[in-house]
């Protein structure tokens, strides 16, 4: 038989352990979202970095195809990336700064995460200036590890399969004459 001093300290103990355990789980939680966020705003900074460089071949690869339609190749992405690039040198038209804000609240849609991202595009050619304030929506299949992207336009949500929380803004543009 046990003594109700030892059965006190039993459960003492089991409440140390499983409060230690407890605030090791919170912890090791707590540095993988840490760590994920990190990568997400590295992958944020090298899409701007594509867009201000231009880089049709690293935008490609991180472009989320499935999101679009699955009959797209990467070969019609970069395509595309590369048609807009070349139409802006052929308008004269210049980058002047590309944004992206910090990203909103990682959102969970299944076995995916998602992140809506605001991004701002400074344009110029001889006569205006155009500022655009658009959406790009970053997606996650491995937990955070790797993101790809989108471009997120109202109403869209059900063709992206968003979480119902995020909610994309209308796209602004203004335009002033130089």
């Amino acid at each position: 038989m046990y003594k109700l001093g030892d059965i006190q300290r039993k459960q003492q103990h089991m409440r140390k352990t499983l409060t230690f355990v407890l605030f090791l789980f919170i912890n090791i939680n707590y540095s993988q979202n840490i760590l994920d966020e990190k990568r997400l705003v590295d992958q944020l900074n090298q899409i701007q970095k594509a867009f201000l460089q231009q880089d049709s071949n690293f935008l490609k690869e991180n472009f989320c195809l499935k999101k679009i339609d699955p009959r797209i190749s990467r070969d019609s992405i970069i395509y595309i990336f590369k048609n807009i690039f070349e139409d802006a040198k052929s308008k004269d038209v210049e980058i002047l700064n590309l944004s992206l804000e910090k990203a909103s609240k990682i959102y969970k849609m299944e076995s995916e995460l998602q992140v809506m991202v605001k991004m701002t595009t400074e344009l110029k050619n001889n006569s205006v200036r155009v500022v655009t304030e658009s959406t790009l929506i970053f997606f996650s299949t491995d937990n955070g590890r790797n993101w790809c992207f989108s471009f997120g336009e109202e109403n869209t949500n059900q063709m992206l399969n968003l979480n119902t929380e995020i909610v994309i803004p209308e796209r602004k543009q203004n335009v002033y004459k130089i």
